[in-house]
């Protein structure tokens, strides 16, 4: 599924860098898809990469010694994740097209007074949150950062 390979992660066929930069290098710390079921068949429509400023450990230290999958089930960690005052990249990547309506039916609970934040805990947001492989990857990646 996911292999590592020249600093490039595949995610379903979907190269993602190790890092990128923008004011500064960020780590990718998390990726994963995004799939819903359509007529009775799983379809895959997006890949998603998770880039953190990799200071970020230093805003989740209470979670130190935690496994991945404690803190995949822990919403308090992905608000604390969510809310730390670090650079934040999502890479979200079309892998299979949708309708607007399909894809309308993901976006129904985002809140329109605060998208931008609503769309973070659509990817961040622990238990809530879209794709559970993205948080799986980000919870486990986390926890070995933590053990640091």
């Amino acid at each position: 599924m996911d292999v590592v390979a020249n600093n490039m992660v595949m995610v379903h066929e979907i190269p993602f860098p190790t890092e990128i930069k923008t004011t500064k290098p960020l780590s990718l710390l998390g990726y994963g898809i995004t799939d819903m079921e359509i007529h009775f068949l799983q379809i895959k429509f997006t890949a998603i990469g998770v880039y953190l400023d990799p200071d970020v450990v230093k805003h989740v230290q209470q979670w130190k010694g935690k496994k991945g999958n404690e803190l995949a089930e822990d919403d308090d960690f992905f608000d604390a994740l969510i809310s730390a005052p670090v650079e934040k990249y999502l890479r979200i990547v079309v892998i299979k097209e949708i309708k607007g309506s399909q894809y309308g039916v993901q976006l129904e609970n985002v809140e329109n007074e605060n998208v931008v934040e609503m769309i973070k805990k659509w990817y961040l947001g622990g238990t809530t949150g879209a794709s559970p492989s993205t948080i799986s990857s980000l919870a486990d990646n986390l926890s070995a950062q933590l053990s640091k």
